[in-house]
């Protein structure tokens, strides 16, 4: 089996294999894109929950797709007990890595078309108050038919001098969100951005509505926003993360050096999740007591997905935290001296009898 043709539309995903063409449609939610995919995995690898990576190479022939599926492949597992010597062509897929691949398409593509759409809409009111300064000057035009150039254009900048002074500012509002919508351009719906870690929801020409985690929807000037600084985690390259901890002064090199060691092991174990490349910066000496440590890795996902980014974090830093139990490395307080004084109250005086004669 082949691939003849691969195509994702908004709304449906085909594939056209070898002897027959399997037809996914009306995919409109993640559960559908999940259905999807378990169909086209089953239609390539069968039953079982592995495909060889190098009978993927056979069907995909996009350069970008090949590396993604080579950052994501694991090694063969040894079942018959003897050890193997894995390179590119003898490593798999996961059918849950190929499952969520095809959601992140499905989820990019409904981004692209919630754009198109909202992007359409804004060229639509753009388009609205074209028509009516266009209608404004035709009226003004036909009004003063036989009239002198003069006679018209001292109406006009008359009736301008007016219209500026009672709309001048929702006119420099105007023109600078149009800038900023279709010239600077800097997100499109469905991206999140560092304005509070939020998702555009809805573009127009005046203003831009943001979801926030909890559901809230906020609306921001887009005058406002072409004055911020925006960072669009969309369209970031994958981003690098960073735990700090501190280790005691008294650990030995021989555990620092099987702490490095340990660390290294599960990034390149883990490489859906993580790049090699780290750092382990031993920053500063506190107290004559204690090491700051800093570790510094590189996710395989920007922090647009924000969920994902959260998970990872939190595996790293129980991972961390069983390295350090295995190496018995902790970290205790300094010796504080305590100064204790005890003020004992003085007995009092026994009572003086008292003679009756």
């Amino acid at each position: 089996m082949r691939f003849v043709e691969e195509a994702f539309s908004f709304s449906y995903i085909r594939f056209d294999i070898g002897e027959g063409k399997l037809t996914v449609e009306n995919i409109t939610d993640e559960a559908g894109a999940k259905i999807a995919s378990d169909e086209i995995f089953t239609k390539l690898a069968g039953t079982d929950g592995y495909m060889d990576f190098k009978k993927l190479l056979n069907f995909v022939d996009d350069e970008k797709v090949i590396q993604h599926f080579e950052g994501v492949a694991e090694d063969k597992q040894n079942t018959a007990g003897v050890e193997q010597n894995n390179t590119e062509q003898d490593k798999q897929i996961k059918k849950s890595v190929f499952r969520n691949w095809v959601v992140d398409i499905f989820k990019d593509h409904d981004s692209l078309n919630n754009t198109l759409q909202h992007s359409k809409t804004a060229i639509d009111e753009l388009n609205m108050i074209a028509s009516v300064i266009v209608l404004i000057v035709v009226a003004v035009v036909v009004a003063f038919h036989g009239s002198s150039i003069h006679q018209i254009l001292l109406f006009m900048s008359s009736q301008l001098l007016l219209v500026a002074f009672m709309f001048g500012n929702t006119v420099k509002n105007v023109f600078e969100a149009v800038i900023f919508v279709f010239v600077v351009h800097a997100f499109d719906v469905g991206d999140r951005c560092v304005i509070d870690g939020m998702v555009v929801d809805e573009m127009n020409i005046l203003t831009t509505t943001f979801l926030r985690y909890d559901g809230e929807k906020i609306y921001y000037p887009n005058s406002i926003l072409a004055l911020k600084p925006i960072s669009n985690l969309y369209r970031s390259p994958p981003m690098s993360e960073c735990v700090e901890f501190a280790i005691s002064l008294r650990t030995s090199m021989e555990i620092i050096n099987d702490l490095q060691d340990n660390i290294k092991r599960y990034l390149e174990s883990n490489p859906r999740r993580w790049r090699a490349e780290h750092s382990l910066q031993f920053k500063e000496i506190e107290d004559v007591n204690k090491m700051k440590v800093a570790l510094f890795v590189n996710h395989t996902i920007n922090f647009h997905y924000f969920s994902k980014r959260a998970k990872r974090r939190s595996e790293l830093v129980l991972q961390m935290k069983q390295i350090f139990e295995e190496l018995k490395i902790e970290y205790n307080l300094l010796p504080q001296q305590v100064n204790l004084s005890y003020t004992a109250s003085a007995p009092s005086a026994p009572p003086i009898p008292v003679r009756r004669s």
